[in-house]
């Protein structure tokens, strides 16, 4: 028998429930799990779950973050929705739980960002009548890295002066340590450098060793950390979800002595060998920036949001969310009321 239950932020065993089934599902990402949910719940978003049970166990679902507006409610889902063994059947219950979900409380649209390898995810929402949506997506090319290769074919693969880098970083007594062997405090205070360094809002050190005991077990998550005479100085996060790998959240130290060791080429290569370890067709570099274009040659486009509207007024508002993208001037006015009115924090990344 299969049945279905909403969540609405109730008894931390839910959580720990849904977490568990996230990290057993093959695109379960950290966007799914229950405590990036209470993390945008505290700038303001409402967490829900749409899941689906057979025999009592949870068998798909997804999590979804829904913001008020003067407009009304506006819900996303990240990387969702999940699906044990991606069974078309459980998938098409769980959308339909999703659009309950969105009439029970009133979204006026529900936004699915899905993950490049969720088609199958993709297949069922088109069924139930949710169509691509370019409106303020604006397009993610990501560089990737294919994997099928030797240790010597995937250096060769990288740019003539990534490879020297590589090189010198291990002439230089570059060591890279990996998974359990990372002091998560050395990880965290190089992220932090980061993030104060590029102006991004940080997650809290606790997210990452969640994520960690979350998902590394499975062999799914990794922490890299390069050291030079004992001292901690770059470091990458990866994700494993489908059959690819994503380089997440890097650090690095700012001091000019420590990079110039060049140590993050280093950090990719050795990435690169363990995503392929684990069974990854793709390293991807989560952008298109400059210094990952000597990693990385070719590049793809993360698929755009599935979207559908409700209620009275959804004709109305999908054809002026379209008319307000397409036009630069009315979209530049928009971002600013919505900042203006609390809308669009900085949330952790």
């Amino acid at each position: 028998m299969v049945g279905n239950n909403f969540y609405n932020g109730s008894p931390l065993d839910l959580d720990e429930e849904w977490d568990a089934f996230v990290a057993a599902d093959r695109h379960g990402y950290h966007e799914q799990t229950a405590m990036f949910g209470r993390i945008r719940t505290r700038y303001g978003f409402e967490c829900e779950r749409a899941v689906v049970r057979q025999n009592g166990q949870i068998v798909g679902g997804a999590q979804v973050l829904a913001q008020s507006t003067p407009l009304g409610k506006f819900a996303k889902v990240f990387a969702g929705p999940l699906a044990a063994g991606d069974q078309p059947e459980i998938l098409a219950r769980v959308v339909a739980e999703l659009e309950q979900l969105a009439k029970t409380k009133s979204y006026v649209s529900l936004r699915i960002d899905t993950l490049p390898t969720q088609q199958a995810a993709r297949d069922a929402l088109s069924a139930a009548g949710f169509s691509r949506s370019d409106a303020w997506f604006g397009g993610k090319p990501s560089l990737v890295a294919p994997l099928d290769y030797s240790d010597d074919e995937l250096l060769a693969r990288l740019d003539r002066n990534t490879r020297k880098y590589i090189r010198a970083a291990v002439r230089a007594g570059i060591v890279i340590q990996a998974g359990e062997d990372v002091d998560l405090d050395d990880y965290y205070n190089l992220y932090l450098m980061t993030a104060a360094h590029q102006g991004f809002e940080p997650f809290a050190r606790d997210y990452f060793a969640y994520i960690a005991k979350l998902l590394g077990p499975a062999g799914r998550f990794c922490l890299f950390v390069a050291y030079h005479d004992g001292e901690p100085v770059a470091a990458r996060t990866n994700l494993i979800a489908g059959s690819r790998c994503y380089a997440l959240w890097p650090g690095m130290h700012r001091g000019e002595k420590q990079r110039k060791l060049r140590a993050t080429e280093l950090l990719y290569y050795t990435a690169m060998r363990w995503a392929r370890d684990q069974g990854c067709d793709l390293y991807d570099l989560g952008g298109t920036q400059e210094q990952k274009k000597k990693v990385a040659r070719d590049t793809i486009d993360w698929p755009a949001p599935m979207r559908k509207f409700y209620g009275p007024c959804r004709y109305f508002v999908r054809h002026g969310m379209q008319l307000g993208w397409r036009i630069p001037w009315v979209r530049h006015k928009i971002n600013g009321v919505a900042w203006r009115l609390g809308l669009r924090p900085r949330m952790p990344w």
